[in-house]
């Protein structure tokens, strides 16, 4: 092959890469350039998290399928969550709309009526209960409902005066576990940070490249591969592993 004929070639080569760069700068992934780097470490002591079906509850008789009727009052959390948890028990996509706010993909309300759905027929009634919400942590406060493990909690916001349900998040029933360490966002897409280990779990937020984190001590694993839980910045979700690279 003649050099001017090898120039060309790399010319094209180059042309078609620009064009991929181009393409991948405004794509939403759970991983996309960056799926060869190398796995994270394995967790450290901390027990690996499984995805398996919700355990048999405790049922009675005054436990009901959806939270009992409460007060309106959008300064108290639990109001809130409670009517909330109503509307996907009733599937009233109009009250829950009013008792939302930010953009999820997949919709909050569509993923909770589907878990709804799942709870029920899988573990009975007494799995879906009356929300429980924590002390609320400056804006944000988290409610939760269910009875498994990992536990399943709505993640809730506030404008100063009203609580707005956010997005749910797994995270083990005894709390966050420890860190293992710090990780950032290698490659050159933004990736999807999500309430849950795998792509049913709403997307609350796209994180962009260089994005750092504290890397928590629980795992899963899915079709995707290993998802991490981790804090960013006070704000808890799950990031596929591919993506991160310790510090």
């Amino acid at each position: 092959m003649d050099r001017r004929r090898r120039l060309r070639i790399d010319a094209g080569l180059v042309a078609l890469a620009a064009i991929g760069a181009l393409a991948g700068c405004s794509a939403i992934t759970e991983g996309g350039a960056n799926d060869t780097l190398a796995p994270l470490p394995p967790p450290g002591q901390g027990a690996i998290v499984t995805q398996a079906p919700l355990p048999p509850a405790e049922t009675s008789a005054a436990t009901t399928s959806a939270p009992g009727t409460v007060a309106d009052d959008d300064s108290d959390p639990t109001s809130v969550a409670g009517r909330y948890l109503n509307a996907v028990a009733t599937n009233n996509a109009a009250a829950a709309a009013a008792l939302q706010t930010g953009e999820t993909d997949p919709n909050t309300f569509t993923w909770a009526v589907a878990t709804y759905e799942t709870t029920v027929s899988v573990a009975g009634d007494g799995a879906w209960g009356s929300p429980s919400c924590a002390a609320p942590a400056g804006t944000t406060v988290r409610c939760t409902w269910m009875q498994n493990d990992p536990g399943t909690s709505l993640v809730l916001v506030s404008d100063g005066t009203s609580w707005r349900v956010s997005h749910p998040l797994a995270v083990p029933a005894s709390g966050p576990p420890a860190s293992i360490g710090q990780a950032c966002i290698v490659g050159d897409k933004g990736v999807n940070f999500r309430g849950g280990p795998g792509t049913g779990w709403p997307r609350f937020e796209q994180l962009p490249p260089g994005t750092c984190m504290s890397v928590l001590d629980a795992t899963v694993t899915d079709s995707e591969g290993a998802w991490r839980l981790v804090d960013a910045d006070g704000r808890l979700g799950w990031l596929v592993e591919r993506v991160l690279r310790f510090q």
